[in-house]
């Protein structure tokens, strides 16, 4: 189980930055410190992290491979009475960039997706020749490729001792999430026909896309404590779960 640090009643942070090539900048950071000491803590962080692409798509003259995200997150810890204990997070995550590079390496010699009724096996050939005579971080794309991800949640945890022997936990979840991914899946540029009846026509053989959008509400109550002189551990609880699209989905190729 991995979860987010939360808020203190100390002044604490830290700040970190990195470049390195292709552009990279990285910037991280982070502080917490009390509103009412030993009642209501307040902690933030975020990051920034950009760099170009470092693959050319001769076709749009766009960098692929790059990184553009950025992200932060908001905890409140309240403490109003003893035996009482509430966290809030609140976090925001976003990338968008250019996309993937996809790079021919070889074509079959029965190659069912180039059927010879459309006359494209030569434009193929044609494009692996091109592809092993040039850089791999070099290639032509059909598609444009683009990735576009959003992805933010709220969590709510409360603590409640009860009695020194029993306590009562609650945890509340919401995520939405949404992708928005296109991909030259095959490494090739559009293929032009060389023979048969299609003869001067261009096709795309084959390129991928999705894209999603999907909320989500969770619950977790857990109740637990001890009996018997603290012979027997008790646990008792229950999970919810609700998964729902808030718009389009689906994956198409």
């Amino acid at each position: 189980l991995f979860y987010p640090k939360a808020p203190d009643y100390e002044v604490s942070g830290y700040a970190q930055a990195g470049y390195g090539n292709y552009d990279d900048r990285q910037l991280e950071g982070a502080i917490s410190a009390p509103i009412i000491d030993q009642k209501v803590a307040i902690r933030i962080s975020g990051m920034l992290n950009k760099r170009d692409g470092w693959t050319r798509d001769l076709v749009s003259g766009a960098d692929l491979d790059g990184e553009n995200s950025r992200a932060f997150r908001i905890g409140l810890l309240i403490e109003p009475i003893a035996g009482v204990k509430n966290v809030t997070t609140y976090d925001y995550y976003q990338n968008k960039y250019n996309g993937d590079s996809v790079i021919l390496t070889g074509i079959r010699p029965v190659a069912p997706l180039l059927p010879a009724v459309f006359g494209i096996r030569d434009s193929a050939l044609a494009a692996l020749a091109r592809q092993q005579a040039r850089s791999v971080r070099v290639t032509e794309s059909d598609a444009r490729p683009l990735v576009e991800t959003r992805r933010q949640g709220l969590t709510n945890r409360t603590d409640i001792e009860i009695a020194p022997e029993f306590s009562v936990t609650n945890i509340f979840g919401y995520r939405r999430s949404y992708l928005n991914y296109t991909s030259n899946s095959d490494g090739l540029p559009l293929l032009t026909s060389t023979s048969g009846p299609f003869a001067g026509a261009q096709f795309t053989v084959l390129n991928g896309s999705a894209i999603i959008h999907t909320e989500q509400y969770t619950d977790e109550l857990q109740l637990k404590g001890s009996v018997l002189d603290g012979n027997v551990d008790l646990l008792v609880g229950g999970f919810y779960l609700k998964s729902k699209p808030f718009g389009a989905n689906g994956t198409g190729a």
